[in-house]
């Protein structure tokens, strides 16, 4: 009977498999029908399927309970990681990526009833392999024919090992006879989970390639996308900043300039109507903002998620640590991260005399504000500081926005004339998530990443309201931007795939619009294809700052003198290409020898890192 159970196991996988990726609206990218995508699978399955049936045959009255764990074990960790890739495709359009793994501690984020029945049905095929397996090993131990075809077992799992190891021959083979083929073990759910975990877990860089490129820089024979002096003990260390004429005048009514950015979570510029989206009406207050303010075009995010987002773009620098492995994975590894000294916005204004503040929607004992601190803000406002009484897990968008109005009222009758440095981050637009009960909603409310992208909008109106009724429009610079583009989740997917230049890669174009005092007149700029790498020296340049140490990768947007038709971004080690066209994933066998030695300085960066070798804390 346990043989039954285990081969309708594997079968009930399989099929759901299937079921699953007939039904996603969005598929995984690159994904055809075929051998990858059904041979693959089956192939793992039937593999795992023997090995279990094989292990049952061997026990006996002194293994039997052994035999029983392992014949649990196998179905259960496959079961697992089919469910997990399950997940991924139904929330996201794609199997399990190393970014994903990265934020898994924002799992709850794809809480929803599709997720819960997936899981639901994998702990009711776990039990069944679990009770049958333990009823059945009680009753009897298999006699000699049960040891035969242990032998039998074997030999298959022997055969189907070397027919895996032997695939790309076999492939190639097949090809030389007009018959085509092609492998990619990324499609095979539990393959392909347990080679993104290695790339996740993976921690070390290609010393070599880091070697060469240290050596060609110094010797001349490359140059570096990037300002670095090899020779010196923090390489991308530097005092003068890239910067240019500003292409209007600045007059604040006193100095010094106060500056907010809003970094508003997982937007792209093509969800603005201001920028040519589909949906005009999609983002009132945005767009009304920014038809009186400074439009900055074809500026792209160089890395995702959050963490990296928003510390890269503070630090104008290529970060390699996001969440989970990360900030998240330990208090001792957070205290790691804290360690590591860059030279960020916040630190950098700290230094001239500023209050530096961020609204954080997270819970004060979350690690996202102990990063924040980290990066370099004095304050962290949390919902334990708007809602003392009774505060929430996060912020909604609503609250966070309306705390923001009303500080900065206060602010103005205190009279107090510190300047201020204030951001925030929001968490209402977050991938995945639904808009909280009483939300705006877009259209017929069908579509969750337009409710989130309305809704966010409403909530912006109560700041922006405040912002611009205050004495602070005339001696404040607001930048409004995000901390990377949207991901394309399926509500992206089917409301974006037909604008322009859409992408599925987690880098995109995102609005970068600019209240500067004294600039009345609403106007666009356009420098080459520019990135978030670029936000902290732009908005030191229009406060007037040219002298200040730094390791900033990026230069002022406004340096016309550097006009890129070319940038790069980096999401961990993957590495995207941006351009005119838009944007391409660059694989590392395909990549061009500028793609290599853009690849090479990033990665010497990441090392830098890991030595604390960015900047130097004494200064």
């Amino acid at each position: 009977m346990f043989e039954k159970v285990v081969c309708g196991y594997f079968a009930v996988l399989f099929l759901i498999y299937l079921a699953v990726l007939g039904v996603s609206p969005v598929k995984p990218e690159g994904f055809v029908w075929g051998v990858s995508t059904i041979g693959l699978p089956a192939f793992e399955l039937a593999f795992f399927c023997i090995l279990t049936l094989t292990l049952w045959r061997l026990r006996s009255k002194w293994t039997r309970y052994l035999v029983v764990l392992g014949c649990i074990f196998f179905p259960a960790v496959v079961g697992s990681f089919y469910l997990v890739q399950f997940i991924s495709i139904v929330t996201s359009g794609r199997y399990i990526t190393v970014l994903a793994m990265e934020n898994s501690g924002e799992v709850a984020y794809i809480t929803n009833t599709t997720t819960i029945a997936l899981c639901v049905g994998m702990v009711s095929l776990i039990a069944t392999i679990v009770f049958f397996s333990i009823s059945e090993a009680r009753k009897s131990t298999p006699g000699q024919f049960a040891g035969r075809s242990a032998i039998v077992g074997f030999a298959l799992i022997f055969l189907m090992g070397i027919g895996y190891n032997e695939r790309d021959r076999f492939v190639d083979h097949a090809n030389n006879l007009g018959i085509p083929i092609s492998l990619d073990t990324s499609f095979a759910p539990a393959i392909g989970m347990h080679k993104t975990y290695r790339k996740f877990s993976k921690v070390r860089f290609d010393a070599n390639r880091i070697v060469k490129f240290v050596d060609d820089v110094a010797s001349g024979d490359v140059e570096s996308p990037f300002y670095v002096d090899v020779t010196a003990d923090y390489p991308f260390q530097q005092t003068s900043l890239r910067s240019g004429p500003l292409p209007f005048v600045v007059k604040a009514s006193s100095e010094p300039v106060n500056v907010i950015v809003l970094f508003l979570e997982g937007l792209s510029a093509r969800a603005l109507g201001h920028y040519g989206g589909p949906y005009v009406d999609l983002t009132p207050n945005l767009n009304r903002f920014a038809e009186q303010a400074v439009t900055i075009d074809s500026y792209y995010n160089h890395t995702a998620a959050t963490y990296r987002g928003i510390q890269g773009s503070l630090s104008s620098g290529f970060p390699l640590a996001g969440g989970a492995g990360g900030w998240e994975s330990s208090q001792d590894r957070l205290g790691g991260l804290s360690a590591i000294s860059y030279a960020t916005l916040p630190k950098i204004l700290d230094k001239r005399g500023y209050d530096t503040k961020i609204y954080s929607p997270h819970s004060e004992t979350r690690p996202f504000d102990d990063f924040l601190r980290a990066v370099g803000f004095e304050q962290v406002v949390t919902p334990e500081d708007v809602v003392p009484d009774n505060p929430p897990d996060f912020l909604s968008d609503r609250d966070l926005f309306a705390a923001m109005a009303d500080d900065l009222q206060a602010l103005e009758q205190s009279n107090n004339q510190t300047p201020f440095f204030w951001a925030s981050y929001n968490i209402g637009s977050h991938a995945f998530l639904n808009t909280p009960s009483g939300a705006a909603s877009y259209g017929d409310a069908r579509n969750a990443a337009l409710n989130r992208f309305h809704e966010l909008d409403a909530s912006l109106a109560a700041f922006l309201d405040a912002f611009e009724a205050s004495t602070f429009a005339d001696n404040t610079l607001l930048v409004i931007t995000a901390d990377h583009s949207s991901y394309a989740e399926p509500p992206v997917v089917e409301a974006f795939s037909d604008s322009a230049k859409f992408t599925t890669h987690f880098i995109d174009q995102i609005p970068l619009i600019l209240h500067i005092p004294g600039v009345v007149e609403p106007m666009r700029f356009e420098n080459g294809v520019r990135t978030s790498l670029d936000l902290t020296p732009t908005i030191l340049n229009m406060m007037g700052v040219t002298e200040v140490e730094h390791a900033f990768l990026g230069t002022s947007i406004f340096d016309t003198q550097f006009r890129p038709e070319v940038n790069w971004g980096a999401i961990g080690r993957g590495f995207y290409r941006i351009d005119q066209t838009g944007v391409s994933f660059v694989k590392e066998d395909d990549a061009s020898t500028q793609e290599k030695i853009v690849g090479s300085a990033i990665m010497y960066y990441n090392q830098l890192e890991l030595e604390d070798k960015i900047f130097d804390p004494r200064l």
